[in-house]
């Protein structure tokens, strides 16, 4: 008797469970995307943070791999989302994505460096372009930030 009951119990309490990870899978959804450059070449190591409106405490950390790829589920597809894409010596973008439940959701960045960004807004208000003297220094101080990061010998490329 007391083996049926067991055998019961632990019948009920595994439905109870398997019905509670079906619900709660319900809500979920996929994101991915990719990061390229302005070239459309893959951007590496872009820090990809999603946070929501929704839950104030809520943040998810990623970072691209080789192929600038990156990709998560998302718990509970019924909110929407904000994307911020970073990395050091490029104009961070932002987007926001609402997934449907249960589907995959893609948001592919495209980041501008920040020269591009600059020569971009300088067309914009019709500023002409950098002397030859800017750009030398340009390049000049783009040496100098690889030497102190310890690249000797992109340094010395330029």
């Amino acid at each position: 008797m007391k083996k049926t009951q067991r055998s019961a119990s632990l019948l009920a309490a595994l439905a109870l469970f398997a019905v509670s990870a079906v619900l709660f899978a319900g809500a979920q959804a996929r994101l991915k995307g990719k990061v390229t450059d302005a070239s459309g070449n893959p951007v590496e190591g872009v820090s990809v943070t999603l946070t929501t409106p929704n839950l104030r405490l809520f943040k998810v950390n990623l970072k691209t791999d080789k192929k600038g790829e990156y990709g998560t589920i998302v718990n509970d597809a019924t909110m929407p989302y904000h994307l911020k894409f970073e990395k050091e010596g490029f104009v961070p973008y932002e987007a926001d994505k609402k997934i449907p439940v249960g589907d995959t959701g893609v948001v592919d960045a495209r980041l501008q460096t920040m020269e591009q960004a600059g020569a971009a807004a300088r067309a914009a208000a019709g500023v002409a372009p950098p002397s030859a003297s800017e750009q030398a220094a340009l390049v000049f101080n783009e040496g100098v930030d690889l030497l102190n990061a310890g690249n000797k010998a992109g340094a010395e490329a330029k």
